[in-house]
């Protein structure tokens, strides 16, 4: 018998979805543990399916009020639940989600620099190094930061 797979929900900020790692059931919301639907609630990954096979738009609405139900009688009545982190679990996804596309972006093994965390840095060539030596200003240093200027 295939194993039917069931939506998880955050008690504190009522993030809730499938998860693909059943050994990380950490919220990417708030980082709290995620707890598997009570059965009767029927988010079943199955469910999911059969709406989209009766077809998705027309029965979006039976999903929903699953959920919502979930929310009204089990997440909202958690002693763990934030009514804040709730409010603004889909700014804070958005935001991890932004930070996730630029840490992306960012070239593989990019320098941070250690006074101000930028990642906007440049390596000092051999030349001004060997300047910098006549000046002891930047002996010994092979990077500058061109958020707040320093040498490291």
């Amino acid at each position: 018998m295939q194993r039917s797979e069931f939506e998880y929900y955050c008690p504190r900020c009522g993030n809730l979805h499938f998860l693909k790692d059943e050994t990380n059931k950490k919220c990417s919301v708030c980082g709290h543990e995620m707890l598997e639907t009570p059965h009767e609630y029927n988010l079943s990954r199955t469910f999911w399916d059969e709406l989209s096979e009766l077809g998705w738009r027309e029965n979006e609405h039976l999903f929903d009020e699953k959920e919502q139900r979930l929310f009204d009688e089990i997440i909202s009545k958690s002693p763990e639940f934030d009514i804040d982190l709730y409010n603004n679990k889909d700014s804070i996804k958005e935001q991890k989600y932004q930070e996730f596309l630029e840490l992306l972006e960012s070239p593989i093994g990019k320098v941070k620099c250690p006074y101000c965390h930028s990642t906007n840095t440049t390596k000092i060539s051999i030349g001004d190094r060997y300047i910098g030596t006549v000046n002891f200003a930047a002996f010994g240093k092979q990077w500058h930061c061109n958020g707040c200027g320093s040498d490291f």
